[in-house]
């Protein structure tokens, strides 16, 4: 049939030009069937590269649905990520405050233990003074110096024990110093968890906002896929060198997830230790009432003594005013150290604070380059995809 279309149409040709008829019959089936056979085999090469084309559009689409579950997955990874962000705000927030109370009572106890040592100051005071008048009194009753020699010794005895209740003071004001200084790396603890709390809620907002960037991206890869197809014959060499560009992206992503791991497992050292400190300030709150009651029981000794050597201090000798002097003296510089021990352990809280503030920059810097790397590869999945896109068109 279609020898006797081709024959027809060129008979029909030929008899609009004013061409003869009169060429041999042979001649001109020999000439049709070479037109047919040329036809046969175009017609055979555009259907190979047909079935060549739309083997390569399956396997871009199956690359393409590939990608879009790989995008799922990462889009229920950034969802996880900012629900287990939000549950360690939140517990950041309830421990933050908790530990705050628990500090404020702690400046409370330290204040009130402040006053104490005032008091026993202004004590020590009022003993110098006693001893200064029983100099005085001392002077004036010179003649009833026999009776002052039969109770020297009780009057030794009696100062030997008031020196050994000012050492038991000195123990309890050094067990306070102690008591002062934990409280300070408490608080220097709980500082640090804050800010880490504070690096974690960035973090989350980071994820959000790269989430939304890859949202937006998805209208911007609508027309690279248009103007993409205009070059559909260099899209393998794209597809590989940004596969591999995906594949190291995705090794530093690795490393710095590693590092993120690295710094959650620190955090989560921090928790243990902020638990083991609310244990530590339970166990120092039983002692500062302890050491309360005793300080009570040692006010009120000390009262007892006061008012029996003002009984016998009018009998005492001017070398043995002179000795109790001496002691108060002692009392005070002793004082003065405590002071002085105070101000040096300030100052390195103060050093302590700039060393966290290192720490915290160095954090910081790690979870800016995190986000770097999450953002590069949220783009080049965005341009797989509309890669992808392209040759599934």
């Amino acid at each position: 049939m279609l020898d006797n279309s081709v024959a027809s149409h060129e008979l029909t040709m030929w008899r609009c030009h004013g061409i003869s008829l009169h060429l041999p019959y042979r001649a001109q089936t020999s000439r049709l069937r070479g037109e047919l056979s040329d036809a046969l085999s175009q017609q055979q090469k555009t259907h190979a590269s047909a079935q060549a084309l739309q083997e390569m559009l399956d396997a871009v689409s199956a690359h393409s649905s590939l990608l879009e579950e790989t995008q799922a997955k990462l889009r229920a990874q950034v969802s996880d990520l900012e629900k287990d962000v939000e549950h360690h705000r939140r517990l950041r927030i309830d421990e933050k405050s908790h530990t705050q109370a628990e500090l404020a009572e702690l400046q409370m106890q330290l204040k009130y233990r402040s006053q104490d040592l005032e008091q026993i100051t202004k004590t020590y005071g009022k003993l110098q003074a006693d001893f200064k008048a029983a100099q005085d009194e001392g002077e004036r009753q010179h003649e009833a110096a026999e009776q002052s020699r039969k109770r020297e010794d009780a009057a030794k005895n009696h100062a030997q024990q008031l020196q050994t209740e000012m050492e038991q003071l000195q123990e309890r004001a050094d067990k306070m110093e102690l008591l002062d200084v934990e409280a300070k790396a408490l608080r220097a603890d709980l500082v640090i968890c804050a800010e880490e709390t504070r690096i974690a809620e960035e973090e989350a907002v980071k994820a959000r906002k790269e989430a939304q960037e890859a949202l937006s991206t998805r209208d911007e890869a609508e027309e690279v896929v248009a103007r993409a197809r205009e070059a559909l014959s260099g899209v393998e060499e794209k597809f590989t060198a940004l596969n591999n560009q995906l594949r190291v992206t995705r090794d530093c992503a690795n490393e710095r997830g590693k590092e993120l791991d690295h710094l959650s497992a620190l955090l989560h050292e921090r928790q243990l230790e902020l638990q083991q400190r609310s244990a530590q300030v339970l166990e120092l709150e039983g002692r500062v009432s302890t050491r309360q009651a005793e300080m009570e029981v040692t006010v009120t000794n000390l009262q007892n003594v006061l008012e029996t050597t003002q009984k016998q201090d009018k009998l005492r000798q001017w070398n043995h005013a002179e000795q109790l002097h001496q002691m108060s003296t002692d009392v005070r510089n002793r004082l003065e150290f405590l002071q002085l021990e105070c101000s040096r352990l300030q100052t390195e809280l103060e050093e302590m604070t700039r060393v966290c503030q290192e720490k915290e920059l160095r954090q910081r810097h790690l979870a800016e380059e995190l986000g770097a790397k999450q953002a590069r590869i949220c783009l080049l999945e965005s341009r797989l995809q509309a890669e992808g896109s392209v040759l599934s068109t």
